[in-house]
C-alpha cells in the first residue's frame, strides 16, 4: 500500500504563499471516495498512526463510498503523540537518524501525523487519500492532504534532515490546536528527480478529492523486499510478456547500474507507453529486455 509514501521518496520542501489557513476538523471527518470499485460493499475506515499503523477509531464505508470516521479526543500522555520540543532538534523525533533546526513557539505541546486505511473483511484493502490527482509518484502541480494533531497552536519554522527511509521535510506556519488538515504541495525537481513537498499551514485545500487507488508506468514486476532480485511477475502484463522471470537479478535500467532497491523501482516506473530496457542475470548468461511501460492502478 502507498501509505508508506515518505518510506519511498525523498522529500524537501517548497515555500507557499500565504492564502488561507490549515483546516481544523471538529468531531466528525467524512467524505466520498470519487474512484470507489462498484463490486465492493462497504467496509470500514480506520484511523492510523502513519508510524506504528495502531488504530486510533474506526469508522464506516457504505456502498457508494461515502464514508464517516468521529475523530477521537486525544490526550498527550496516553496516546503515544511525539513531544513538539524534540522535532526540530539535533536529534528529531520525526525518524531515526533525522536531525532538525529550526523553532518551535511554544514548544511544550505533543503532535502526530496519521492516515486513513479502507479494511474489507478484516483486512487492509488500501489508502484512503484526498489529493489532486492519481498519480501515485508526484509531478509539477500536485497536492495532497496530510492529517495532522496538535496539542496546543504551534508555529513551527524548521527544516528536517533524514537518512534513509526517511524524508527530508520542512515545516512552516502556525498550526491550530486539534485536528487540521495541511496541505502539501509538490514538484519535482528537474535536475535530480527529487520529490519537493511542503507541509504549509498557510495553503488552501482546494481541487482535492478522496480516492482510493493510485496510477503510475510500470511493468508489472516487483523485488524481493531489500534485494534486486525479481520477486513477482504480474501474468500478462509488460515485463512478463516480454520474457522477465521471477528469480531474475535486475543488474541495470537504461544503462544505469543499479545497487538500491528503491533507486530501482523508481527507475523502472515511468509515463505509461513509454519504453524502459532492463538488463537482468539468469543463470550466470545476462539478459536485455526492452519494455514498453503500462497504466498501473493500485489501492
Amino acid at each position: 500500500m502507498k501509505r508508506r509514501l515518505k518510506l519511498i521518496l525523498v522529500f524537501t520542501l517548497l515555500a507557499l504563499p500565504a492564502m488561507s489557513s490549515a483546516v481544523p476538523i471538529s468531531a466528525n471527518l467524512s467524505g466520498k471516495i470519487v474512484d470507489w470499485p462498484a463490486d465492493l460493499k462497504g467496509g470500514e475506515v480506520r484511523l492510523m498512526d502513519w508510524e506504528t499503523d495502531a488504530v486510533y477509531a474506526t469508522g464506516t464505508v457504505n456502498a457508494q463510498g461515502n464514508f464517516t470516521l468521529q475523530l477521537p479526543e486525544l490526550k498527550d500522555k496516553q496516546d503515544n503523540l511525539s513531544a513538539i520540543s524534540e522535532l526540530l532538534t539535533e536529534k528529531s523525533n520525526y525518524g531515526v537518524g533525522c536531525v532538525g533546526t529550526g523553532k518551535a513557539e511554544p514548544a511544550n505541546g505533543k503532535y502526530r501525523e496519521f492516515q486513513l486505511i479502507l479494511n474489507v473483511d478484516g483486512k487492509d484493502y488500501g489508502d484512503i487519500t484526498l489529493n489532486r490527482s492519481a498519480n501515485q509518484f508526484p509531478k509539477k502541480g500536485d497536492a495532497w492532504s496530510a492529517l495532522l494533531f496538535f496539542t496546543q497552536p504551534v508555529k513551527l519554522e524548521g527544516k528536517i534532515t533524514c537518512p534513509t527511509p526517511y524524508s527530508n521535510a520542512e515545516f512552516q506556519g502556525t498550526y491550530p490546536a486539534g485536528w487540521s488538515q495541511v496541505r502539501q504541495e509538490v514538484v519535482q525537481d528537474p535536475k535530480t528527480t527529487q520529490i519537493r513537498a511542503s507541509y504549509n499551514a498557510a495553503a488552501p485545500l482546494t481541487g482535492m478529492q478522496w480516492r482510493l487507488f493510485s496510477e503510475f508506468g510500470g511493468v508489472g514486476m516487483n523485488l524481493k523486499k531489500d534485494t534486486l532480485m525479481v520477486d513477482f511477475v504480474r501474468e500478462g502484463g509488460p515485463a512478463a510478456l516480454a520474457g522477465v522471470q521471477a528469480g531474475d537479478e535486475l543488474l541495470s535500467v537504461d544503462g544505469q547500474k543499479v545497487t538500491v532497491m528503491e533507486e530501482a523501482l523508481q527507475a523502472i516506473r515511468g509515463e505509461p507507453n513509454t519504453k524502459v530496457v532492463l538488463v537482468v542475470k539468469r543463470d550466470g548468461q545476462e539478459m536485455t529486455f526492452e519494455i514498453t511501460r503500462a497504466l498501473v492502478r493500485v489501492p
